[in-house]
Order: C-alpha cells, then structure tokens, then sequence
C-alpha cells in the first residue's frame, strides 16, 4: 500500500516585533522601520494614539516607516498597528525619547520708536518663519461715548454683527489706552428674579471659516468695585467662598468674557468653548470638553483679576484633528494686571488635557467668537468694560512682539503689544527679524527709562524668559 506523508501547515500569530524605538533629538529628522511577523504579508501600519505628542511631528507610513522632526523634548509613547492580508490586527506601546530643547526665541537687535503710530524692528534668531495674522483689532477709538460700537470701527477688520438687543455702547468711564472703551450693556435685558440677565452673544465675530487654531487677549476692567469684599472667595486655588455683598454679580455663574462656537451661536450642539468663565462662587474656569482644560474651579478670580486697574486676558488654543505641538501644547489663558502681576495656566499636554474631544474634525473647529457670551449682573450701572481687543487666527496665533516693563517675563505687570499682520502693511516677520506697529494709543503707561524690554513669542508658545533691554 503506497501513500504519501501529510505535513500539517499553520500560520504564526501575528505580532510586533519592534520593542522599543531609537531616540530621537529635537530639531533632527528622524525615521525608523517597525517590524512584524506572522500572519499573512503584506503587512499595513498604522497609529492607533500618540502620547502626548508625537502625531503632530511624525508619521507613520502604511509600510511602516516613523519619520518626522521632533519639537519637545520629552518621553512619548506610539501605540502602533499591524494588519495583514487576512484583516487581522495586532498593536503594540512603543515608548519613544526625545532629548534636545528647543532654543526658542533670541532677540538681540531693536530700532525704532515707542511713540504711538511708528514701527519696531527686533533682530535675532530662533522667532520661527511664522507670524501671526490678524483678523480684528479694535481699540474702540473710533467710537462716540453712549453711542452703539460700530462694526466698522475696529483698526484692522470688523465685527460680524449684533446679537439680541441694540448692541454694547463706548464708554469714557476709563480706558486702557486712549479714551473710549468698550461697555458692555444692552437696553434689552431680562429680569431673573433680583438679577438681571443681559442678552448674550452681543458683539459677534466670524473668525472666517472652521478653524483649528486660534488667539484673543483683550484688556478687562471692573468699575466702581463691582465686587465689594472680593469675588467671594474662601481663600486658596479652587476653594468655593460665599456670595460677595453687596456684589454686583450673581453668586452663581455670572459671566463668560469669550464664547467660541462651532457655528453662530450655537450653543446647544456638541461643543463649544467659554474663555474664560465665572463659575461662581469666587472660581473661574476654562471650559472644554471632558477633562476640562483647566480643572474646574481651579484657580480663584480674586487670584488673577484686578478690581482696581485693568487686567489683559489672553488665550491662546490649538486644536484640530491631529494633536497639537509646541511648549504649551494645547494653549494658556495668561492674565496679567499692575496689582496681581502675570499668571499663565497651560492647557496642558494633549493626551492629559484635551483641548477637543469631539468624535470628528469638525469638533474640533470654531467659526465664531462672541465678547461676551454672557454676563449677569445686579447693578447695569456698573458693567465691565473691554479695551484693546485682539483676534489672531490660523497658524501662528501664539506669535507675539511685545514691550514689557520688567527684565523677565513673569515679573512684567505692564505689556504693549506691536500689531504685525501680512495685512498690516510695514510690518512683517521672518526668523531673525519682526518689524511691528506700536498702536494709535501707544504704551499702555509711561515706562520709565530702564524699564524697557523686548519679548518675542513663536508659534509654539515659546517665550524669551529673559527681555531684551531697549
């Protein structure tokens, strides 16, 4: 009886063989190959999540090639996956270090004049190829105290539209430079009980389409000690106090200076984004989605807002469908005033903190701004007034060119911002020279002789620690 011998055949099981990733320096490209086996080749790759940054810098290619430039130093981790013919899939952790630091902006070189109307030159190295560009600014001079804001007053671009009601009005009650500012009040308001609920989403901004990154900072004020005894805090970062008496505004959530909304006030859908809002209680917060971007009530108004001279708020937000880069990573909200001095709160890493959660790219956009989304207060005598108000949009917002009045950033208690824009003509920015526009109003005080320096911020955030004395 004849036969033949029966070899049974069988498939490994598909895995990752790569177990760890090369180092890679910041500012050098880098590329390396993954691995597999088992299965059934060809194989295709992909990246299921980055920690916290590595999406933005690297890609890896379907034949499993990791290549990119690192920005950030610091340890990350790359959750691969491996398919084969079959569909089967198979992932891995791979942690990834990156050493190096990014040396960030250096200015070495200024000319020009201070006064109000003239341009600044700033030379150096390391400000990035990418400035900023502005979509509005508005230093309300062009209005007539008592009279409606003009949406065609801004210095550089307008305002869409109002929203509910006749509009805010111009104020000469005080102005952070200049003489008028912007006062926030609505004849059509609604009675809440002994509260008075102003109509929100007055002043509205298209930013131009669905974007992904942006940057607003604006100079607040609180006439006539709105909160008389404080903000009602207890005492200490994020711990609840008692309602302010006799206090202009509610106990309970009371105002929300900025509201980004993926569509003309919409404020229903999925997302949108209040920055920075009131929670009452004396707490303030950054709202995002789930975690938020800065943990609720984390940080006391009374802490970061001035009752008795104006306070600059800024943020700064980069979002998108893939994940953001840079030193700040996702943004700031910076609050800088003459009495509470500068404080900074980073939005945190991408993984730890995201700026957008939302399913789908288009969770991940804004299309309009409102200054304010909401304020309730009891008193309409005594609103808050806004001033200098600036919208960046599009890549670059974070860029900055700024005139401080102490040798380190995080000491300065008074800032001037020199407006470059593409559009604004004169100014202009390349990595080792800026030449910006000092605004009509010029600096917002008389700096004295010696307290002068120059601070230049790139597209990542980064900042010279150190000023430039001028």
């Amino acid at each position: 009886m004849s036969g033949r011998l029966y070899t049974p055949s069988f498939t490994l099981a598909l895995q990752i063989v790569t177990a760890s990733l090369p180092g890679a320096t910041v500012g050098s490209a880098y590329s390396t190959t993954l691995v597999a086996s088992g299965g059934v080749p060809p194989y295709t790759w992909s990246t299921l999540a980055n920690t916290p940054n590595t999406g933005s810098w690297s890609s890896l290619s379907s034949n499993g090639v990791l290549a990119g430039t690192p920005t950030t130093a610091e340890v990350e981790t790359v959750v691969a996956q491996v398919t084969d013919s079959k569909g089967t899939k198979s992932s891995a952790y791979l942690s990834l270090s990156v050493t190096g630091t990014v040396s960030g902006p250096t200015p070495t070189g200024f000319s020009g004049s201070l006064i109000a109307s003239s341009f600044v030159t700033v030379t150096g190295a390391g400000f990035g190829s990418q400035g900023p560009t502005i979509h509005l600014y508005d230093d309300y001079e062009s209005n007539t105290p008592g009279q409606k804001i003009s949406l065609n007053g801004p210095v550089i671009g307008a305002w869409t539209s109002y929203n509910g009601g006749n509009g805010y009005t111009a104020s000469s009650v005080a102005a952070h430079t200049g003489s008028v500012s912007y006062n926030v009040n609505d004849v059509n308001q609604i009675t809440n009980g002994t509260w008075t609920d102003q109509a929100v989403n007055i002043m509205n901004l298209s930013l131009g389409g669905p974007q992904t990154e942006w940057y607003h900072e604006f100079w607040l004020n609180f006439p006539g000690s709105q909160f008389v005894g404080g903000f009602g805090d207890a005492g200490g970062p994020g711990v609840a106090g008692t309602a302010p008496a006799p206090g202009n505004y509610a106990y309970d959530s009371c105002f929300k200076k900025a509201w980004y909304q993926p569509a003309k006030n919409d404020i229903t859908g999925t997302w949108d984004k209040c920055m920075p809002t009131y929670i009452g209680q004396g707490l303030m917060d950054v709202s995002g989605e789930t975690p938020a971007l800065v943990p609720p009530g984390s940080f006391n108004a009374s802490s970061v807002l001035s009752l008795t001279t104006w306070t600059r708020v800024a943020v700064w937000a980069r979002g998108g469908a893939s994940t953001p880069v840079g030193s700040m990573t996702t943004g700031f909200i910076e609050f800088l005033s003459v009495e509470k001095g500068l404080t900074q709160l980073s939005f945190g890493t991408a993984a730890a903190n995201p700026l957008f959660a939302g399913a789908s790219p288009a969770d991940a956009q804004a299309s309009y701004v409102n200054f304010p989304g909401y304020t309730k207060v009891a008193n309409t005598s005594q609103l808050p007034l806004y001033d200098d108000l600036l919208s960046h949009v599009g890549a670059g917002s974070a860029c900055a060119l700024f005139i401080g009045d102490a040798s380190t950033y995080v000491t300065c208690r008074h800032m001037t911002r020199a407006l470059v824009s593409p559009g604004l003509i004169g100014t202009s920015w390349s990595d080792g020279a800026i030449t910006g526009f000092i605004p009509r109003a010029g600096l917002d005080y008389s700096y004295p002789s010696g307290q002068r320096f120059v601070y230049i911020r790139d597209a990542n955030g980064n900042i010279n620690s150190t000023g430039l004395p001028i």
